[in-house]
């Protein structure tokens, strides 16, 4: 009975979001073989890997069967519609680009910038849990990526020791947010990674680490003012966003989100059903 409870809880949302959000219906019926696939390869305990797009760019993804809530079978079953940044984010990203993956996972968005970067360009993921910056290795090494480097930290205003409290799964782990299970670990901030790595450029943070944007942001401050990064952040709330908008307003930052055809448009009132925002820098206020 657990089971099925399970695997209703966790198709239910992807299909109702697949049925709002697509007109396609060859895509509606692919996303139902995947399904049929996927109850096949969790019941027979099987190890698989499928291939992510990001834009014109392929990559190799290890789907975690066993484990609900650990960022795969999500991302196996909708692809680059899962987010606006996965559709769409190769829009702002270039070949040879340097990018810290904030809250990384096992590597969804890690891999899909690096697919986008080529050889020349930087992946920085940082990700508190061993088991998620493990499979995110093995993703890398899966599609021989060599230009990564890996924090097994969380992201923060300073550099110091942090509780991190979680629940059932890592997925929604925050250092903001209490929940019944915590563990300590090392914070550090995006203006040491950039001094640790000697890096002379940032181009693209994102950050989806449950309520702690803004203290990441506020531990970035120097490299904001050095390199001008584009900035995406999943923000669940107006106080954060009120927050970061106001941050960032102070340094010439406008925030935007991706319309149905992956047009970037104006963003300046909260609305919770659009989450995934992207700060860039005006030149123009200059």
């Amino acid at each position: 009975m657990y089971l099925i409870h399970n695997f209703i809880s966790f198709t239910f949302p992807r299909i109702k979001f697949l049925l709002k959000k697509q007109k396609n219906y060859k895509e509606i019926i692919t996303f139902f073989f995947r399904l049929i696939f996927l109850c096949l390869i969790i019941y027979f305990r099987k190890k698989y890997f499928f291939y992510g797009y990001f834009g014109k760019n392929k990559f190799k993804v290890i789907l975690e069967t066993l484990k609900q809530g650990f960022g795969t079978r999500g991302y196996y079953l909708l692809r680059n519609r899962q987010e606006p940044i996965l559709e769409f984010g190769y829009k702002l990203i270039n070949k040879n680009d340097v990018v810290i993956d904030g809250g990384a996972n096992q590597g969804i968005f890690s891999l899909s910038f690096r697919s986008a970067i080529k050889e020349g360009g930087l992946i920085i993921a940082v990700e508190p849990f061993k088991y998620a910056t493990e499979k995110l290795k093995k993703n890398f090494l899966l599609n021989n990526y060599k230009n990564f480097i890996i924090y097994q930290r969380v992201l923060s205003d300073k550099n110091k020791k942090n509780k991190i409290y979680y629940s059932n799964t890592i997925t929604d782990a925050s250092i903001v947010n209490k929940k019944q299970n915590y563990r300590i670990i090392e914070s550090i901030t995006i203006d040491k990674i950039i001094k640790l790595n000697n890096l002379k450029k940032l181009n693209l943070i994102k950050l989806d680490i449950e309520g702690a944007e803004y203290l990441a942001l506020k531990g970035s401050m120097n490299s904001l003012k050095k390199f001008r990064p584009i900035i995406y952040l999943e923000i669940s709330n107006f106080i954060n966003f009120n927050k970061i908008k106001t941050l960032l307003n102070k340094l010439n930052y406008n925030s935007y989100i991706f319309n149905s055809k992956g047009r970037l448009v104006n963003y300046k009132k909260y609305n919770s059903k659009q989450q995934n925002i992207i700060f860039k820098f005006n030149k123009k206020k200059l």
